[in-house]
């Protein structure tokens, strides 16, 4: 196993000192060690948080390396389930050859079983099989060990309450565009990454984050008639019906051009490993297809599936080729 700190590549007997994983050249201690049950070494999971980062170039929150993660994972155990599913199809087709050979009447049985299993396992696929629990713990050995890495978005603390009117200063300026968001963690991303001041663009949450500053930006945008207005969301039926809210509020831009720039679930066939199981029926609505209702009965996916720089750079393309 490769100490990430010194390159040393040690046998388990050479690293192991009582509890510890411990590098016998730099002496460093290894948060993983496969030998004990480990999922990851300390160097695959250097290696996410590297992907995750865009080597460093783009901040990060923990929701985006949990996927990046349950990525890494499903499709290291992917590799075992098609292993066994190989062997159990081989038997099946073999139980079957025969069945038929000898008139016998179970083959209908064995053949609607292998499609089974070949359905479970194209629905696993889909579905991140990691739970957060799983996540949570890796990222404490890893912090007890290494350190926070740099580049993590840490949310602010949350002000008693919001300011009070307007600055008298801003009542005169605008923006160009506004980009509005389903949850605080996506405002988080763009605001940590520069997003806003890169687009001369405003970000806020529908639910009124970033709270201390909110009504002040939101009454700026008022100012612009020819406001550029976007809305970026999860794959939820709140996210997906944001645009349509965004367009029918007062309190917002109604009867103003609302954009969606956000997931929705046609752009969800592509992505593996992230699906989030969903058990509560959708109706179609006012922003919602009967389609997309009835994908959102079964699935949601989460924007922070996506690695954050591939979101900035989708965004941008999306809001320079819209007008």
């Amino acid at each position: 196993m490769i100490c990430i700190r010194c390159n040393h590549d040690s046998t388990y007997p050479e690293r192991r000192q009582g509890s510890q994983s411990i590098c016998p050249q730099c002496k460093g201690e290894f948060a993983f060690d496969t030998r004990l049950g480990d999922k990851f070494t300390d160097k695959a999971f250097k290696n996410t948080l590297d992907a995750v980062s865009s080597e460093g170039h783009v901040r990060w929150g923990i929701d985006h390396l949990y996927y990046e993660v349950a990525r890494r994972y499903q499709k290291r155990a992917n590799k075992t389930k098609i292993g066994a599913s190989i062997g159990c199809g081989t038997v099946m087709l073999v139980v079957s050859i025969i069945s038929l050979l000898e008139s016998m009447p179970i083959w209908p049985l064995t053949v609607f079983m292998f499609c089974l299993m070949v359905l479970v396992f194209l629905y696993q696929l889909k579905v991140s099989q990691l739970k957060r629990e799983a996540l949570n713990a890796l990222w404490e050995r890893w912090k007890a060990v290494h350190g926070v890495p740099t580049g993590l978005i840490v949310p602010p603390k949350m002000p008693s309450s919001r300011k009070r009117g307007i600055e008298p200063d801003l009542k005169d300026y605008s923006f160009d565009r506004a980009v509005i968001c389903d949850k605080a963690q996506t405002v988080d991303l763009l605001l940590a990454n520069n997003f806003h001041f890169e687009n001369n663009c405003a970000v806020l949450s529908f639910q009124g984050y970033p709270l201390e500053s909110f009504d002040t930006i939101r009454a700026m945008l008022k100012n612009n008639p020819h406001l550029e207005i976007f809305a970026l969301h999860d794959a939820t039926v709140a996210g997906c019906t944001l645009a349509h809210a965004l367009a029918e509020d007062p309190a917002w831009f109604k009867g103003q051009k609302v954009v969606d720039v956000g997931l929705r679930p046609a752009h969800c066939k592509t992505l593996k490993r992230v699906y989030q199981r969903n058990r509560s029926p959708v109706k179609e609505t006012k922003g919602l297809t009967g389609k997309e209702a009835k994908w959102l009965s079964r699935f949601s996916v989460e924007l922070a599936s996506i690695r954050p720089e591939q979101i900035i750079k989708r965004l941008y393309r999306a809001m320079s080729h819209q007008y």
